[in-house]
């Protein structure tokens, strides 16, 4: 039976199960009933995953392999559902396998029983001795008791029968949030109840009853959503009319024992004050002395809480001073590594538009003793920031400083701690610490970390030799005429003031070629750092483009002395601009009366259009008004993702090239949305502006985050990660 006459669509969601994918593969080979097709969703793996559904694919015409160029997360499971063709559905997960007669029996019953939903054989974990995961008996009864005896018992197996196609793809959720599958099960025993057969046909792989708890803690630290982990669930089945009156006492029992699993886990002390409470309402944990002592003996795995104890074997001496703005990818990883190092933190946040300030506040008054607000202007200031730190690293209480960024991860010698190397340095009475920078890079274009993952599956890297040699970790009291005239980099150029203990610096710039596009394209650097020549190797957007790597650089770990994702590019030679002009107009828009429209507001003004390239053949100082448009405009019907890879680098490197032109020349520049083309006044604002003082025109002319969101869709990858924070800060969502 070829895949086009295929009975069941088995969809089969992937990231790096190279370990286990060829048996759940040869599961549904094995299979009594042979009238099925097999999709297979790699989203985005990097250890082999991929190679090997290719070669299943190339032998057996039933399978076939999608793919994604980039990361989809719970969207990988609608994937294979979005393109079944065939009357029944069944998800595989790339680490779990089936009996022969998984098929057979399953599509028997489903079809000898009208009115039913799914089916679901009995199910084991995968183990020395096969422990069985109690499936319900039969799911029957009206809808209301079929969800309310759900919602108490919902586990996670459920969704792994064999379900009718059409009511399954109704009912799965358009958006993303945790327990997406008990939303999933509601809706489908909305419809119907779930048969429960007697075999064992189904085989997983255990994963451990703290692991979806810590996971939502890392990407939920704080809000109702963090304490309540199965809220947003709830709200949307609520929101969609799903829960039948008589299940709502179920899903607030449910809501309250997720709520009670998270604090436990992630706050020890707060579940102990509470645990009165909680026993007083029947909770699971509260009443399980077994459980209780799992927790507190660390045998639910490390805990992700902010208020977690510090381990006392990893305390040191060490004032940590963190700046980051929208670096939610490898934040929370670094406040971890801070944590595992014992060190104090005080994080400054440089008006983060994503989820970094929240993740950082989070760990306030555990990891981080402070949190300090700093304005985000549009221009990176080196000069500006060092100054801020010196006068933290004065105020100080410990007696080293390390000198710390969100994408970085300091490292004693193998077989050492960090505190065993302080006390080397306090003996020998060292200022600083040498560190051997190992810059982990991206190997090809389609390759995308995880935020939670990226430090096992991030192998690929260079050493990274600067003109400066970093010094991240050094004494309080050291001083700091060089640390300020070397951007922050060393403390001394005296070797023999330097510690015996190297340390290595790992350092992740982008977890993808489109989010080094993001963070790279878009920096707009203040004039004085780039006149003593700091970020040379990456302050002119026109001059470089980010490229795949040379493979041949990382297979040697050679030593590098500029950034290895960084290609030069010629710059383009400029025009004459026109003459008699009194603003010059800058837009990547197609309205050709755009110049007459603005010309209507002040009578007489005469506005001429010009391109970005052309600004620094400017002889006579002339206003400029910037027309911006929302990154999903780059879009196009046919559209290679190439294609929009090159515009939305076009897109950010355009308005980078047109602030570092307004900065470098102290420039009369303004900003302005050009979806408010129909709210004269506020343009008339901007217009204006330019003609007042720099104190009144506002912070280099940069458009501000916006109070009023303009918001598109579809808005896909590469066009937002590349564009995504430049987008926030012009409030484009």
């Amino acid at each position: 039976m070829t895949a086009a006459h295929a009975q069941v669509t088995v969809g089969m969601p992937t990231l790096n199960n190279a370990g286990t994918l060829q048996r759940a593969i040869a599961s549904v080979r094995a299979q009594t009933f042979g009238d099925w097709q097999l999709i297979i969703s790699d989203d985005g793996s990097v250890d082999g995953t991929d190679q090997i559904a290719r070669r299943a694919a190339d032998e057996d015409p039933r399978i076939r392999l999608i793919r994604q160029p980039v990361r989809l997360g719970f969207l990988n499971f609608k994937v294979p559902l979005d393109q079944a063709t065939t009357p029944f559905f069944a998800w595989l997960a790339g680490d779990d396998h089936w009996h022969p007669d998984f098929l057979r029996l399953t599509l028997q019953a489903l079809q000898a029983a009208g009115p039913a939903v799914s089916a679901l054989p009995q199910a084991a974990f995968i183990g020395p001795a096969e422990r069985p995961i109690p499936n319900l008996g039969f799911l029957k009864g009206d809808a209301a008791g079929r969800i309310r005896r759900y919602l108490a018992h919902p586990g996670g197996t459920r969704m792994y029968g064999l379900i009718r196609t059409d009511l399954v793809r109704a009912a799965f959720p358009p958006k993303g949030f945790h327990a997406f599958d008990w939303y999933l099960m509601v809706r489908l025993l909305a419809e119907g109840p779930q048969l429960s057969l007697p075999q064992t046909l189904l085989y997983r792989e255990e994963t451990p009853w703290w692991r979806y708890a810590k996971d939502h803690a890392a990407t939920h630290p704080t809000g109702l959503s963090g304490a309540f982990p199965a809220l947003e669930m709830s709200r949307r089945l609520i929101r969609d009319k799903a829960i039948p009156a008589r299940a709502l006492p179920a899903l607030i029992g449910l809501n309250l024992r997720k709520h009670e699993e998270i604090v436990a886990l992630t706050r020890p002390t707060a579940f102990r004050h509470r645990r009165l409470i909680y026993r007083s309402l029947g909770l699971p944990i509260a009443r399980d002395p077994t459980r209780q002592r799992q927790i507190a003996e660390g045998l639910a795995g490390p805990a992700l809480s902010p208020a977690q104890p510090r381990r006392t074997d990893a305390r040191t001496d060490v004032t940590a001073i963190l700046t980051f703005r929208n670096a939610s990818l490898t934040l929370a990883a670094a406040l971890d590594h801070l944590d595992n190092l014992g060190c104090r933190v005080i994080a400054i946040d440089h008006g983060s538009t994503d989820a970094s300030r929240s993740i950082a506040a989070a760990r306030l008054g555990g990891l981080v003793d402070k949190l300090i607000d700093e304005p985000w202007t549009g221009t990176f200031d080196l000069q500006r920031q060092l100054r801020l730190k010196r006068q933290l690293i004065k105020a100080a209480t410990t007696g080293w400083v390390l000198h710390a960024d969100a994408d970085e991860f300091l490292d004693p010698p193998t077989g050492t701690t960090l505190a065993d190397a302080l006390a080397q340095a306090d003996v020998s009475g060292s200022q600083a610490f040498a560190c051997d920078e190992q810059l982990f890079v991206p190997l090809h274009e389609d390759e995308e970390h995880d935020s939670l993952t990226f430090q096992a599956t991030m192998t690929a890297r260079v050493t990274l030799q600067e003109h400066d040699p970093k010094q991240r970790l050094f004494r309080r009291d050291a001083g700091l005429d060089l640390w300020l005239r070397t951007g922050g980099h060393s403390v001394t150029r005296d070797a023999g003031r330097l510690a015996g203990t190297r340390l290595t610096l790992r350092h992740y710039p982008g977890l993808s070629l489109d989010d080094l596009r993001g963070q790279y394209l878009a920096r707009v650097f203040a004039p004085d750092d780039r006149a003593r020549h700091w970020h040379s190797n990456r302050a002119a957007a026109q001059g470089f483009r980010i490229v795949a790597p040379d493979p041949r650089l990382l297979a040697q770990e050679t030593t590098v002395r500029h950034l290895p994702f960084l290609q030069a590019q010629p710059l383009p030679a400029t025009r004459p601009l026109p003459l008699g002009a009194d603003v010059f107009l800058l837009s990547d828009r197609s309205d050709p009366s755009l110049a007459a429209r603005i010309a209507a507001l002040l009578p007489g003004l005469r506005v001429a259009a010009v391109a970005v390239t052309d600004l620094p053949a400017m002889r006579r100082m002339c206003p400029v008004l910037h027309v911006l448009s929302h990154p999903a405009r780059l879009h196009g019907r046919g559209v290679q993702r190439s294609q929009e890879r090159s515009r939305a680098e076009d897109w950010t490197r355009r308005i980078a090239l047109a602030r570092h032109w307004a900065v470098d020349r102290n420039a009369a520049y303004a900003e302005i949305r050009g979806e408010e083309l129909d709210t004269p006044d506020l343009w008339f604002d901007r217009l204006v502006r330019l003609w007042q003082p720099p104190v009144l025109r506002g912070a280099e002319g940069f458009l501000p985050s916006a109070s009023t969101d303009i918001c598109a869709a579809p808005w896909a990858n590469p066009v937002r990660s590349i564009t995504r924070t430049l987008a926030a800060d012009l409030g484009y969502r």
